[in-house]
């Protein structure tokens, strides 16, 4: 049996790859990390580092990409004309599924998938059994994180001494794509007080909106009185980067939602740990 272990380089995923050394054989073990070519240098950095550690070295390592759209996200948006959205998250199901299933296929054994997700981070993960057969992966999935804490996930990494990935020490609520098309206005911030990250994350955004003449932000993004966009077939004002850009550095940080002052800039307080 091979347990295929997804790995972002996120705190969840792991805590997850060292839940499954501590269960299972490390040879029926399988790490895949599926590369969208918008990961942050931080995040690649890292995942050079959790190789050439304790946390990866000596298992088997995948790293996926997609074969419809090998330039990743940046050509993503531009055969689609647009960003993926909350809404509309083509970005996962084309970047990260589909290589997943493409490589399940190679496998010569039987298999099951394993994730990080856990019940806390939302209402549809909390409806989530730990283990049910999906269909489209021809396997069971397991959620064996799905009742732990994120006390309880950065004390398994804290106990094999694992550094997190530094992005959330930068401000990152998740890790992933950079910037993640779900950023909140609170990560945005974070990010737009360190001016490397800054200069590297309004560079990204101008890209994708060149690249598909549309905006990167949701119309609802930031109040509308600070739009200068107009769709005509809505009729509705939408914000292009830069209005979401002067927005956000305008305001105070406890002025915007789910925001909460520290002296860490860790959303999880990590610096502090």
């Amino acid at each position: 049996m091979k347990r295929v272990l997804g790995y972002s380089t996120g705190k969840d995923s792991t805590a997850l790859v060292l839940w499954a050394k501590e269960t299972f054989d490390p040879s029926e073990i399988i790490i895949t990390f599926d590369d969208t070519i918008w990961e942050h240098e931080l995040t690649y950095g890292y995942l050079a580092q959790m190789r050439a550690g304790d946390l990866l070295r000596g298992l088997r390592f995948e790293r996926l990409n997609s074969k419809r759209y090998p330039g990743g996200l940046g050509q993503l948006v531009e055969l689609k004309g647009r960003v993926p959205s909350p809404k509309a998250r083509f970005c996962t199901s084309n970047l990260k599924i589909e290589p997943t299933i493409e490589f399940l296929k190679t496998i010569e054994d039987d298999y099951e998938l394993y994730d990080g997700k856990r019940a806390q981070e939302s209402e549809s993960r909390a409806s989530l059994p730990l283990r049910h057969w999906v269909e489209e992966f021809d396997c069971y999935v397991n959620h064996p994180l799905l009742y732990w804490t994120v006390d309880q996930v950065f004390a398994i990494a804290a106990k094999y001494d694992i550094p997190p990935n530094p992005l959330y020490l930068k401000g990152a609520g998740r890790v992933g794509c950079f910037p993640c098309v779900l950023i909140n206005q609170r990560e945005l911030k974070a990010y737009l007080a360190d001016p490397a990250m800054a200069e590297e994350l309004k560079a990204r955004i101008y890209l994708l909106e060149m690249l598909c003449g549309r905006s990167f932000f949701e119309p609802t993004f930031i109040p509308e009185r600070f739009c200068s966009g107009f769709d005509p077939k809505s009729g509705k004002a939408f914000p292009w980067a830069d209005d979401v850009f002067r927005y956000i550095e305008s305001v105070d940080a406890d002025q915007l939602p789910m925001f909460e002052a520290r002296s860490c800039m860790s959303v999880y307080n990590l610096c502090e740990r």
